[in-house]
């Protein structure tokens, strides 16, 4: 018994994978206003992270 959902999903990826948008753990965060880069920490996106040079929103690059 299967349902139209299944057959629209891609094999092998669980309910709740599909429509993620995450970017990865890799990456950098960037300044918005001075431009520092600071490497990104999994688990924490760059906007809630303030630049350690001037406090500022960061944002992932």
């Amino acid at each position: 018994m299967s349902s139209n959902l299944d057959k629209e999903r891609p094999t092998g990826v669980k309910p709740q994978q599909v429509g993620r948008t995450g970017l990865g753990p890799g990456g950098m965060c960037k300044c918005s206003s001075c431009g520092n880069v600071i490497p990104h920490e999994r688990g924490t996106p760059c906007s809630k992270k303030p630049c350690p040079k001037c406090g500022s929103v960061m944002y992932r690059e």
